[in-house]
């Protein structure tokens, strides 16, 4: 056999296990990289896993809240407690695209209200503001001081006083001042530390807890003195 024949075997066979060298050293590399890889997503994931988890133990839902009678901001010396609310008989209350209609049956209304008056069975209230909830329940202990309640997406309280409202032919809504930041109605029983009378309320209560006994509110209003 030729010296160049030879010559060229030994560079073909050479050539090939060079080939075969990267091959091997390539796929190992590009294992230790998938695995890099790997490590690195399962470790961005458990960081993103641990930001929601913190991010979700920092948010209090409605839900969430309990009622702590000394976090009451507009009253101290009462105790209260979670109670139902008061519903207004002969009422449909609908919310759809910015609008809440407001439909009434007149004769189941009358047999509720001492002479009260019903000009229309049905009323539209306009809002520029979306509404996260709606609440219908009265203070005291008698008829006559229902109110609907309306929750605003920016924590601000609008409502109507439906008795004043029947009777003066007017169903606009009021602006509830100082009142900010809610995120929920409940109703409340108030009862003293001190003996005496209690009554039936509606609070309005805050992220952190803190409420307002808006009964108190409301009292000092024009709207609930005809009745």
């Amino acid at each position: 056999m030729k010296k160049s024949v030879v010559v060229l075997i030994v560079i073909l066979l050479l050539l090939v296990l060079g080939m075969g060298g990267y091959l091997v050293y390539d796929k190992i590399l590009s294992k230790d990289e998938l695995k890099e890889k790997m490590v690195e997503e399962k470790q961005e994931n458990s960081t993103k896993e641990e930001t929601v988890e913190e991010k979700n133990s920092n948010s209090i839902t409605a839900s969430d809240l309990v009622l702590d009678s000394s976090k009451c901001i507009n009253q101290k010396n009462m105790e209260y407690s979670l109670a139902t609310n008061n519903d207004i008989n002969g009422i449909y209350l609908t919310y759809y695209d910015g609008n809440v209609n407001i439909s009434i049956t007149p004769d189941v209304v009358k047999n509720s209200y001492n002479g009260i008056n019903i000009s229309n069975s049905s009323y539209t209230v306009n809002f520029n503001k979306k509404i996260v909830d709606i609440y219908v329940d009265g203070y005291g202990q008698s008829i006559g001081y229902e109110t609907i309640f309306f929750l605003m997406e920016d924590g601000t309280v609008e409502y109507i006083p439906f008795y004043y409202a029947c009777n003066n032919n007017s169903f606009k809504t009021v602006k509830l001042d100082g009142v900010e930041n809610i995120i929920r109605f409940v109703s409340g029983s108030a009862s003293p530390v001190e003996p005496g009378g209690g009554y039936h309320t509606i609070l309005a209560q805050k992220q952190d807890g803190t409420f307002y006994d808006l009964s108190l509110i409301l009292q000092q209003t024009q709207y609930y003195n005809n009745y």
